[in-house]
């Protein structure tokens, strides 16, 4: 399974030679990323002066750019990358993060319950401010455990089969999701690069002139 963790252009070259080290957060210390796979959208129809506004699924989008709007509003003079890699073996368990709307909470908990067996695992009182929250009529962010990459799928397959059973508005993914890895990634495991600030054409024609300056100095020295 592939994940995504976003950072700044300026501390590309040091990921690629020692990996993605461990950053401070709102979790603790850990890699913050998401699981690599295609999410739907949702878009308003043309206004319509009746008041009654139409939503469709559009084409869907990659969490790879899930953070690139975070970044970019907190950020706003960075290069936002994101980086692809492949899950170390020594990075489990997971620690995951879920953001439950008050319509779906209860279903969602009895999900979990059933995936114990495949390495899914909540805490008794996580399992209860869920629930609590969903029968006072309020969202909440539900935190799990996940032991192994199956289990992680099986999640991930709950949370969107539930979604897509209410209306469109609230059946789709947004970027309520946050997965911490306690663990470092090596660099080895680095699959690909992804620039949000400039389009992938550009950004490889910066890379390829960099080289070539670089060629030359060398040469003239």
């Amino acid at each position: 399974m592939k994940f995504v963790h976003f950072t700044d252009a300026t501390l590309i070259d040091r990921i690629k030679h020692n990996g993605i080290h461990l950053g401070d957060g709102r979790r603790g210390r850990g890699v913050y990323c998401v699981p690599l796979f295609f999410i739907a959208q949702i878009q308003s129809s043309k206004f319509d002066p009746t008041g009654d506004t139409q939503w469709y699924t559009s084409t869907p989008i990659s969490t790879g750019q899930l953070w690139k709007w975070w970044m970019r509003q907190h950020y706003p003079d960075g290069r936002p990358m994101a980086v692809v890699y492949d899950a170390p073996a020594n990075c489990w368990p997971l620690d995951t993060y879920l953001n439950v709307q008050r319509d779906f909470g209860t279903q969602f908990i009895q999900a979990i319950d059933q995936l114990a067996a495949q390495g899914v695992h909540i805490e008794p009182e996580d399992r209860t401010f869920v629930l609590q929250a969903a029968k006072q009529g309020y969202g909440s962010t539900c935190y799990c455990q996940v032991q192994r990459e199956h289990g992680l799928g099986l999640l991930l397959h709950a949370y969107r089969t539930i979604t897509a059973s209410l209306d469109e508005f609230q059946g789709v993914f947004s970027d309520g999701l946050e997965v911490v890895m306690r663990q470092l990634v090596p660099p080895k495991n680095i699959a690909r690069l992804i620039p949000h600030y400039q389009t992938n054409h550009r950004f490889k024609e910066h890379k390829t002139s960099q080289h070539k300056r670089r060629q030359r100095y060398d040469h003239e020295t």
